[in-house]
């Protein structure tokens, strides 16, 4: 249908109407839910190109750090984008931090932690 087609009347209905209407069959609350999961993984995401900005210091890649924030701008504005749906459908933004998709691997033992390898040699004698 055609934007031509709707009155300024239905126009005014469907905003008073909200977000959900008689058509909208999703359960609203898994829906917010689903919504902050992924918002808080722009959220994340915003804060991982931030560091790597941050980090982005080399002559051989100047633009490297634009290039981070040009990023870290997007992923938020992502964020912005969600948010603002999580409150048309009556829900309230929040963040919770996602799992990192990178394991914490313990550090190698150092070499003094080590203990010292002794070799009985036989005494001739």
């Amino acid at each position: 249908m055609s934007p031509d087609a709707y009155t300024t009347e239905a126009v005014q209905q469907a905003i008073a109407h909200g977000a959900i209407t008689d058509a909208y069959h999703a359960d609203p609350q898994q829906v917010i839910q689903e919504l902050n999961r992924l918002r808080a993984t722009e959220v994340t995401s915003y804060l991982q190109y931030k560091q790597h900005a941050y980090m982005a210091v080399s002559l051989f890649a100047p633009g490297l750090k634009d290039d981070f924030e040009a990023h870290a701008t997007l992923e938020l504005q992502h964020a912005d984008v969600l948010a603002q749906r999580i409150q048309q459908l009556g829900g309230v933004p929040i963040y919770r931090s996602c799992p990192s998709p990178l394991r914490i691997i313990p550090a190698a033992p150092r070499a003094t932690d080590q203990p010292t390898p002794t070799v009985d040699f036989p005494m001739r004698g």
